[in-house]
């Protein structure tokens, strides 16, 4: 997905990303993204979320940009 111009994230990066997050506390504990993989995501601009499609779940795992950005800055060690 390119959700900025030049800015291109792929499904498995997003997965360590929400690994990430779940270590951190950011995420609600009834879904573990070590287990539930994500296979779909998008961008709500207008409620500044990152919005994730879990396998074989009706839930789905909202994420904030902040976190999002701090967790994926973990990821790449920058």
């Amino acid at each position: 997905m390119e959700f900025l111009k030049g800015i291109k994230i792929e499904i498995e990066e997003i997965n360590h990303v929400l690994e990430i997050a779940y270590l951190k506390n950011y995420l609600e504990k009834d879904i573990n993204p070590f287990l539930n993989k994500c296979i779909d995501f998008k961008y709500d601009v207008n409620e500044k979320i990152f919005v994730f499609h879990i396998l074989n779940s009706n839930k789905k795992i909202n994420l904030g940009m902040d976190e999002f950005v701090e967790c994926y800055k973990i990821y790449f060690n920058v």
